[in-house]
């Protein structure tokens, strides 16, 4: 299975020892040799780079982080990362923010639907990722059905209050509903997950991702709930299907009752949580996490005017593979390493020791 940029790094613990950040600046000064009055130039590149260093690990601590550099193939992939402290903002930043207006660029940044206050120093990312496609549309050919009926597109109300969900309903318990997947990549740990509910009652129903082992049970009611399992890729999955792929029920214990299931937004996502945010898709998933942005000062309302680190080099709302939404959880950004060698030593007790840079990819 080829690699898919970008990817995680190695899980932890053991984590790294210690980070450094640096804020990069172009920024030039001339002094007159005659007055010796400085001139500042200031031109437009901004960017973050960062130094890793790990712990002393052992050999077997060490193997991942050694794939990790070999699939990275020296400058050419590339990886997810953040300030792994930074789970949240400080303030009371919430709601839906999203990009206001096209063909922003610079060191500002207008957002709609932002609600309570994002703090200076708050870090967010703009985009996130989503390696479904037709992630809300149950009635394309990309889902395949067993024993469950394909709905008619946008009968029901969604979680959002659009007009988007669907109606799946089985004609056996053993029905299920697959999406195959082409975009994983193995070692690395995914999440899926999507809204579910029952027009009444309630009813069990399995979700699964990968293998039959990583499956969850859903206590469906009335009320939409967001349902997630986690899975690490690890080479064919054994259902007999052509690669990983996600699914509502399993074909054994599936569909309890049979009858009326409401779905709206699957997601698959890097990583072992569900993000804040859901990324709709069509025939194309949504392109992974583009950049990490700094807060530079308090604000809130909508819209609001945020002073942001490093400068917009182009407008998010219409680049290729923006979403354009804000996500404040767990903000990370895409680097590449500064290096085209990553070195590691040994010493005599078996201890290895690793340290690495990293640049922003842009």
């Amino acid at each position: 299975m080829s690699i898919a940029y970008p990817i995680a790094m190695p899980a932890m613990p053991p984590g790294p020892k210690q980070i450094t950040l640096a804020q990069n600046f172009m920024v030039g000064e001339y002094d007159s040799a005659f007055t010796g009055q400085g001139q500042i130039y200031e031109q437009p590149g901004s960017w973050w780079t960062a130094k890793v260093d790990l712990p002393f690990l052992t050999r077997a601590q060490a193997a991942p982080w050694l794939a990790f550099f070999a699939a990275l193939n020296g400058r050419s992939g590339t990886f997810l990362f953040g300030d792994p402290t930074v789970l949240a903002p400080l303030g009371s930043a919430g709601g839906t923010p999203s990009v206001n207006s096209a063909g922003q660029t610079g060191k500002v940044l207008t957002i709609a639907n932002l609600t309570g206050v994002l703090k200076a120093g708050d870090y967010f990312q703009i985009g996130g990722e989503n390696r479904v496609i037709w992630s809300q549309a149950f009635e394309n050919a990309a889902w395949v059905y067993s024993n469950v009926t394909r709905p008619t597109a946008d009968t029901i109300v969604a979680p959002d209050g659009t007009t988007t969900a669907e109606a799946l309903v089985a004609t056996a318990t053993t029905g299920w509903v697959v999406q195959d997947l082409a975009n994983l990549t193995n070692g690395q740990t995914y999440t899926f997950s999507i809204w579910l509910k029952v027009p009444a009652g309630t009813k069990s129903l399995p979700i699964q991702f990968n293998e039959p082992s990583n499956a969850f049970t859903c206590a469906l009611t009335t009320s939409w709930q967001r349902f997630s399992v986690t899975c690490t890729i690890q080479g064919p999955p054994l259902s007999g299907r052509p690669g990983p792929y996600i699914r509502i029920g399993d074909g054994n214990t599936g569909w309890t009752g049979s009858g009326e299931v409401d779905a709206w937004g699957a997601q698959v996502e890097l990583g072992s949580g569900v993000g804040l945010d859901y990324f709709p898709t069509t025939s194309a998933p949504q392109a992974s996490i583009r950049r990490l942005y700094l807060n530079l000062s308090d604000q809130s309302g909508t819209p609001a005017v945020l002073d942001i680190f490093p400068r917009l080099r182009e407008s998010p709302l219409y680049a290729s593979g923006y979403s354009g939404f804000l996500v404040f959880a767990k903000p990370q950004g895409q680097f590449r390493l500064d290096s085209n060698a990553c070195p590691w030593t040994v010493d005599t007790a078996g201890h290895y020791s690793i340290s690495f840079g990293a640049r922003e990819a842009f």
